[in-house]
């Protein structure tokens, strides 16, 4: 049995190495944690991400 994971894919900003200011970007969201545990337990996961529409960021 495969268990479809439906969602918004987000990035998870984590602080970095190189000061305070530096960010590492990782991919995430609840149904991408999910997927990720369900296949960590043996389980079958597909996953339909969505990446969110940010007009700010787009229109640059």
């Amino acid at each position: 049995m495969s268990i479809l994971c439906v969602g918004e894919m987000l990035i998870d900003f984590m602080p970095g190495k190189e000061g305070p200011q530096s960010f590492i970007a990782n991919p995430g969201g609840a149904p991408a944690n999910v997927a990720v545990c369900i296949a960590r337990n043996g389980g079958q996961a597909v996953g339909i991400p969505a990446l969110p529409y940010r007009a700010e960021i787009d229109a640059e």
